[in-house]
């Protein structure tokens, strides 16, 4: 027997969600064990935080991946777990509704391969999600006690729908969204911008954009199975300030023979990149020396 109990979206599993099973094995500490010819499991997905919503029974409360192992080695089948549902294509389509915030909707194709196996981890994902939807009513997702984002998927197949936004950071004159998305086969952003915008992405194929309303623009990506994107967002054909950014660590080493100064930049410049870099050191410094954090040396003078 299987049934299901919807939660909010966004709800922790630890307080969400329970999975159950009829007492039929010794409890012996955190090891669940069970006679050969024992009655099927009969099994439950139930509020956790309502006992009065299970069914009647000898219950016990239990991780849902300790369930899972516990199953499989009643099945003999340990060294072979159940594969994970997959999301087979994704869009993402969001709106630049602010100088450094996007939003907007995602839909999702989602499938089940094993009926065993009803979590998907959706990965570090940094857009914020908010009702997500079955075309039946709410899914259940939430974070799992180790911190992982799961989804519980209820169905062989179906298709999930949801709202997302996402901060971004202004870097000189351009705009850094710092995508991380759910793992899938075919993942596709679009981003709709004012028409003096562009936008540039790390991965992925950038296609010709397509005139949207109001004058604006729909910029497509193409990401494949990348789920990690870094896009900026910048005026069209504008050239960002020259000046870099950076940030510096100095340290000294005392040594019988003398001193050792070593200064570590972690430097930002912008698209049009300087021809050189200027550092300015004390004076009475000898030999002075410049590297990339690979140890790689670097042409360089000293000017008095």
């Amino acid at each position: 027997m299987t049934s299901h109990t919807g939660t909010h979206p966004g709800s922790r599993f630890r307080g969400g969600l329970a999975v159950l099973f009829a007492v039929a094995a010794l409890l012996a500490g955190s090891e669940l064990t069970c006679a050969a010819d024992v009655a099927p499991l009969r099994r439950a997905f139930v509020p956790a935080d309502r006992i009065d919503a299970w069914p009647a029974g000898a219950w016990e409360r239990v991780p849902y991946r300790q369930f899972n192992d516990f199953e499989r080695s009643r099945s003999g089948d340990s060294s072979n777990p159940p594969p994970a549902p997959v999301i087979e294509r994704m869009v993402f389509r969001g709106t630049l509704t602010g100088p450094s915030v996007v939003t907007g909707r995602f839909e999702a194709e989602v499938r089940r391969l094993d009926e065993h196996n009803e979590f998907l981890e959706l990965g570090s994902i940094t857009p914020a999600l908010r009702n997500l939807q079955w075309s039946s009513g709410p899914a259940v997702w939430g974070t799992a006690p180790d911190g992982s984002n799961l989804l519980h998927i209820d169905r062989d197949d179906g298709q999930l729908t949801g709202e997302w936004s996402l901060h971004g950071e202004t870097v000189f004159e351009e705009l850094e969204l710092d995508l991380r998305l759910f793992p899938t086969a075919a993942e596709r952003l679009e981003l709709t911008l004012p028409e003096q915008l562009e936008l540039r992405c790390s991965r992925g194929v950038l296609l010709t954009p397509q005139a949207a309303m109001d004058g604006a623009r729909t910029w497509i990506v193409e990401l494949g199975q990348s789920a990690e994107c870094l896009c900026r967002v910048a005026p069209e054909g504008g050239q960002p300030q020259s000046a870099p950014s950076y940030e510096g660590i100095a340290s000294y080493t005392i040594r019988p023979d003398g001193g050792r100064l070593q200064a570590d930049f972690n430097i930002s410049v912008p698209a049009k990149r300087p021809p050189n870099l200027r550092f300015l050191i004390p004076p009475g410094v000898e030999n002075p020396e410049a590297t990339t954090a690979a140890n790689i040396g670097l042409p360089a003078r000293v000017e008095h």
